[in-house]
């Protein structure tokens, strides 16, 4: 019974000197956090220093998106969607459909 006790509380132990890089697993930064707490953690100081990293939220990713100011795709769309209908009714050609499709595209 005293073994048992003896490896939960190594398991415990473990546990709580790895706390920091438990808290930033998911986190960009987690293996300067295991690496440190590696070799600092046994410090009380670098424990809680590593603490406090740990808990501090990862920037946010941001996405730019680079917009044309020329084109609207949504019109371009819809101007596509008509000619094909118009296309579709027999009022235009093949050649007038195609002709008319890629001035959208490249506009």
């Amino acid at each position: 019974m005293e073994t048992f006790f003896a490896i939960l509380g190594g398991i415990v132990g473990l546990a709580l000197y790895f706390l920091p890089t438990i808290i930033a697993w998911n986190k960009p930064f987690v293996l300067p956090v295991f690496l440190v707490n590696v070799i600092f953690g046994w410090t009380i100081v670098g424990w809680i220093i590593l603490l406090a990293v740990a808990c501090i939220k990862s920037p946010k990713k941001q996405i730019y998106v680079q917009t044309d100011t020329k084109t609207n795709y949504n019109d371009v769309y819809s101007a596509i969607e008509k000619l094909s209908n118009l296309h579709k009714n027999g009022i235009i050609t093949d050649a007038e459909f195609a002709e008319q499709k890629s001035k959208l595209l490249n506009k």
